[in-house]
């Protein structure tokens, strides 16, 4: 009976020290990574060969990872620094770590268009890349501004330099006569409407073609280029295999900014500035003799005379009166980001108002992103992506018209010495008696040419450790996402207008616009 109780009481303890021999087989390294003279903060410290879930350094570059028992090899990665690796002993349990930077960027991660990134150096497929740091260097209206010279065998084209003009982006290799060009966006996961919507401004001016206005605004133009973190633009057909036929024009991966691990980091950027154009065309310089020629010897007629009073040269520069308009243009920036190992958060708000150097021009932008990354226990993780845009466009009347409406065509016909600023008695603009009438200073005090979009986007992103090895693991990932704007465009050209008077019917009042879900 002792002798059989002696074997059950060995049995209990040896049961009671299996789990604490088993718990043992894991140790925890404690260490801190930098480059030359900072810490690295959002490094990631993973095992080599183990499928383990990595950690990530906080704002001092500190870290702490669980690792099995023995020697260990760690491998460290941070965005914009070659990749290290480090063995660390049986019997250490710190270390520090320290990275180079990473010049040509051959340690970046990048889309493929295949369900798994790869390695720069391993990508199969050309694949340009853009850092948001870079595209913050220059202050742009919108990504595609920020995008221009920055990325080879892209070619950006702008359609209007009016605050808010739309601008076409074509991958090399691709072209079209009648069809669109323009490639497929992807906006943290989610599918991003790029579409083109005219104002019915060319129906105001007797636009050739009104269906495909020239100056239609991109809808990209509604992302904010200070909340991006990166952009890749994927140029032959790798990306097939997911996106399908809609990535034929090539595809563009933008990568918006998130939260990292450490306290609250808050920036506020504000910029002022004025825009002038560089220069100017000018029209002729007439003297009394030539402008009261008669027309057939290239002068005006008599009717010519009352301009210049008892003056032999008279000149204005109606050119700077409607182009050289200095208003003042503005920006305000402001994010905050941190968080825990647990939730991270980024949280950005942006106004920004660019004045156009021609008159009753503008753009005006409003908006609000928060992203946020939360883990639910060790195996679950939440991505959700949120960002609301407020614009407004005044792009003036330019481009193609066939009623002399548009500025151009008006100040080509009116001759330097009428001064169109000078206002009759009665508040009315001067009528020009030459050519096309049409007065650029009473298109821009009486028409109307605004537009006005509010969007959301939102996109939520689960994946799901399901079961993991030291050298296999199973995840599971869905996501889905929403993508919604609301464009309203009104064309206002009254019959006070003097280019309607010669219309059979005078005046139009145009409001359209669309929406998209």
């Amino acid at each position: 009976m002792g002798q059989r109780f002696v074997l059950l009481l060995l049995a209990i303890l040896l049961g009671a020290a299996a789990p604490s021999q088993l718990v043992a087989q894991d140790r925890r390294i404690n260490g801190v990574v930098r480059s030359v003279d900072q810490p690295i903060p959002a490094a990631e410290v993973s095992i080599v060969g183990s499928a383990r879930a990595p950690v990530l350094t906080d704002e001092q570059g500190r870290f702490s990872i669980s690792v099995p028992a023995g020697e260990t090899r760690l491998q460290v990665r941070a965005f914009g620094y070659s990749r290290g690796e480090i063995v660390v002993p049986a019997d250490q349990s710190t270390v520090e770590i320290t990275l180079q930077q990473d010049v040509f960027n051959l340690d970046e991660l990048v889309v493929t268009g295949q369900a798994t990134t790869v390695e720069r150096r391993s990508a199969p497929t050309s694949i340009a890349y853009v850092s948001g740091e870079d595209l913050q260097k220059v202050p742009a209206p919108s990504v595609l501004n920020a995008m221009t010279g920055k990325i080879t065998g892209v070619n950006l084209q702008t359609n209007s330099g009016a605050p808010g003009g739309g601008i076409q982006m074509q991958v090399r290799g691709n072209a079209t006569l009648l069809g669109g060009f323009d490639p497929l966006y992807v906006v943290d996961g989610v599918i991003y409407s790029n579409a083109s919507i005219p104002s019915g401004r060319g129906y105001a001016n007797a636009a050739a073609d009104v269906r495909n206005e020239a100056e239609a605004v991109n809808r990209i133009a509604d992302l904010n280029p200070a909340d991006i973190e990166s952009i890749e633009v994927l140029k032959g057909a790798a990306a097939s295999s997911i996106y399908g036929s809609k990535a034929s024009n090539g595809v563009v991966v933008i990568t918006t900014k998130r939260g990292q691990v450490g306290a609250p980091r808050v920036n506020l950027t504000q910029r002022v500035g004025i825009s002038s154009p560089l220069r100017l065309l000018k029209s002729r310089v007439w003297t009394r003799e030539e402008a009261t020629a008669a027309p057939a010897d290239g002068g005006f007629g008599p009717a010519a005379a009352e301009f210049f009073g008892d003056r032999d040269v008279v000149h204005f520069d109606n050119y700077a009166a409607v182009y050289d308009q200095r208003d003042l243009s503005y920006e305000t920036l402001a994010d905050v980001r941190g968080g825990t190992e647990d939730t991270r958060y980024y949280v950005a708000g942006t106004i920004r108002h660019e004045a156009g150097t021609e008159r009753a021009t503008g753009a005006s932008m409003q908006s609000l992103r928060a992203n946020v990354d939360q883990r639910l226990g060790n195996k679950v993780n939440v991505q959700i992506s949120s960002a609301y845009t407020h614009n407004e466009n005044d792009r003036g009347w330019n481009n193609n018209c066939n009623n002399n409406g548009c500025h151009g065509y008006a100040l080509s016909a009116i001759p330097g010495f009428m001064d169109i600023r000078v206002k009759n008695p009665d508040g009315t603009y001067p009528v020009p008696p030459f050519g096309p009438q049409s007065n650029p200073l009473q298109l821009t005090e009486l028409g109307v040419n605004h537009e006005e979009t509010n969007r959301f986007t939102g996109g939520v992103n689960v994946s799901w450790d399901v079961w993991e090895s030291d050298r296999q693991s199973l995840r599971l990932v869905g996501g889905g996402g929403l993508d919604a704007f609301d464009q309203v465009d009104d064309v206002w050209s009254p019959n006070e207008l003097f280019f309607e008077r010669t219309q059979p019917l005078p005046g139009e009042a145009i409001e359209s616009g669309g929406r998209s879900m």
